[in-house]
């Protein structure tokens, strides 16, 4: 979605101002001391500040500093930590499998955004972006790298990612996870993507879980200033115009075609050629009455363990050319 969402950082100690600062923007329920600060996504409809309000805060948070109190702490990542939550293996799934999986997430993050390349087993997405913040001026790169390892108990699959902002007096800070929540988010969605999981973790939902204390740390990793849109095997509704007409065979095949023809950019696997059919599809005023998911029920929402999705066992669609839809992956991904 293209809501502005904030950014947020716990690692000053002084964790009193820029809960003041927050208060000030949005009425909360009282929180445990020790608790990060919200940070970025949706709450009941209402968008929460963009990034660069993140670094607005962190401007008046340095003044604070010498009228607040230290001693303050708050909970950080050990190492230890940081290596667990950055690593995951599948035991019955192969690297050409997975890789096509992680390209298909940060398509659906922002397709124009993120650039993806694919080197071996590495998978690497970058993207660049500028925030201006009245006062100064910060160049931000968000760096992920996935790295895939064959091992005897199946595909170790290693999560690398990092911001280098670079400011405009010239100083360059680099950003890493400072919680666990964005790794809960990626490996969620991952887990969706290869079919070990029914539920997709949307932004909206990894706030919630935030706002609830059941998980801490930045959350705008995966969803500040992108489009975040939902997989298309979500959209499993009737498409149909608002005026209730269903979607005719001759717009269907229209899109097909332009997706073919890559109006809306390069799609590499069918999951990315069925997005963008899908936006087609509401470029000409269609619509899709699907409804995600809500998460489990259980308060640990995190650790909750789900059923594995069925496979799709629908036959391709047939266009009005005799070519199948989806069509094939492309040769960078054999095994997709």
């Amino acid at each position: 979605m293209d809501s502005n969402r904030e950014r947020l950082s716990i690692r000053t100690p002084f964790v009193l101002a820029p809960r003041l600062l927050y208060i000030s923007t949005m009425p909360r329920e009282p929180r445990n001391e020790h608790a990060p600060t919200p940070s970025n996504g949706l709450t009941n409809g209402k968008p929460l500040q963009s990034r660069v309000t993140y670094c607005m805060k962190r401007l008046l948070i340095s003044l604070f500093v010498l009228m607040v109190l230290s001693g303050c702490t708050t909970p950080t990542l050990t190492p230890e930590d940081t290596q667990q939550l950055s690593t995951k293996t599948y035991p019955t799934l192969p690297p050409d499998i997975i890789l096509p999986a992680v390209s298909d997430l940060f398509f659906l993050v922002d397709d124009q955004a993120y650039q993806r390349t694919v080197n071996q087993n590495r998978l690497t997405a970058t993207r660049t972006h500028s925030l201006d913040i009245g006062v100064t001026f910060v160049k931000a790169k968000d760096t992920w790298i996935v790295d895939t390892q064959t091992t005897s108990n199946g595909t170790k699959v290693i999560l690398d990612v990092k911001s280098e902002e670079t400011w405009m007096t010239g100083t360059t800070e680099i950003d890493t996870p400072e919680g666990p929540a964005v790794y809960t988010q990626f490996w969620n969605r991952l887990d969706f993507l290869l079919g070990e999981s029914t539920f997709w973790m949307t932004c909206d939902h990894l706030t919630q879980a935030y706002l609830e204390d059941r998980t801490w740390g930045d959350t705008w990793w995966l969803c500040s200033d992108v489009k975040d849109r939902t997989p298309p095997e979500l959209l499993d509704g009737t498409w149909q115009t608002r005026e209730g007409f269903s979607l005719s065979s001759e717009d269907n095949n229209g899109c097909i075609q332009d997706v073919r023809a890559g109006k809306y950019g390069v799609a590499q696997t069918p999951r990315q050629h069925e997005l963008y059919r899908t936006l087609c599809l509401q470029d000409l005023g269609y619509e899709n009455n699907h409804e995600i998911p809500d998460p489990p029920s259980s308060p640990e929402l995190f650790d909750e363990q789900l059923e594995p999705m069925s496979p799709d066992e629908t036959p391709p669609y047939i266009d009005d050319e005799g070519n199948p839809w989806p069509p094939p992956a492309h040769p960078q991904y054999p095994g997709y």
